[in-house]
């Protein structure tokens, strides 16, 4: 399925036309699952046609969450009036599946999605980048621990990550709560919910990147910017910490920013100018 939006759009330089195009598609794993997608492409008539920038939605956002979002416009109109350009941008989401962290999908949608999608939409980008936020930063860094090489530089606001998973210890829990500053109550919702994608622990290991990050990912990779606030209800900026400290600790480039607020409060201009064309 395609649907096609025209959309007049005020910048800094004027008003120039957005082009909003979505599609629908699935691809089957070599377990049998499907993986279903909606994608949307937006450009405009500025667009760096060499760059293309992958966004990965959070949890209860879609396909349209960059076009219709504050965020994903404060950021179009910064790249106007800082570079006189912007990039097309391909916001991906698996409706209510939200996990990518399944069995072969990752891999699966480097090597077949995308691809897929790019012929679609009919561009042929040089250069890939990837934004995700939160539950879509969890995501995005699925995708680069399948393969570091894919994206050129990485984005990750928020992301989902934590020191604990269904399987914890009390003790470790006890341990994160401490260092985050979680409620319980919210920590078993995340948790519960962790448990509906993962049958035992051995379904979610080969994707827990506290585990795996170091072996997958060394100095050749490209920068990272991550993001977190102090306040994130669910207690994110610890992982977001832990992640930066073990990149960095790789050899690996990471512009770091801890913000006052709650969950995904972002800067804007922080993330766009990491990812300005």
């Amino acid at each position: 399925m395609i649907r096609v939006l025209l959309a007049v759009l005020l910048s800094f330089h004027g008003y120039a036309r957005t082009t909003h195009t979505c599609i629908s598609g699935a691809q089957e794993s070599s377990q049998g699952r499907m993986l279903k997608y909606n994608a949307c492409l937006t450009r405009d008539d500025s667009v760096a046609q060499d760059q293309l920038l992958y966004y990965f939605p959070g949890w209860r956002e879609d396909e349209e969450a960059w076009f219709e979002s504050s965020m994903g416009k404060d950021i179009r109109r910064f790249w106007v009036e800082r570079s006189g350009r912007t990039l097309p941008v391909i916001t991906f989401s698996m409706g209510s599946e939200t996990n990518i962290a399944r069995d072969d999908w990752p891999s699966l949608t480097l090597a077949q999605v995308l691809p897929e999608i790019e012929r679609r939409f009919g561009v042929n980008p040089s250069k890939r980048l990837v934004l995700g936020k939160s539950l879509g930063g969890w995501n995005a860094l699925q995708l680069v621990m399948a393969d570091q090489d894919y994206f050129q530089r990485i984005g990750l606001i928020c992301p989902a990550v934590m020191p604990v998973h269904p399987w914890s210890s009390e003790q470790e829990i006890d341990s994160y709560r401490e260092r985050s500053g979680v409620r319980r109550v919210v920590l078993k919702f995340v948790l519960k919910r962790m448990r509906k994608h993962y049958e035992r622990y051995s379904n979610f290991q080969p994707f827990d990147p506290y585990l795996h990050l170091k072996n997958r990912l060394d100095a050749s990779a490209p920068s990272f910017f991550i993001s977190a606030n102090r306040e994130d209800e669910f207690g994110f900026q610890v992982g977001g910490q832990d992640l930066k400290n073990m990149l960095v600790s790789s050899g690996i480039d990471v512009k770091w920013r801890l913000h006052e607020g709650s969950h995904c409060e972002v800067d804007a201009g922080a993330v766009a100018e990491f990812l300005r064309p």
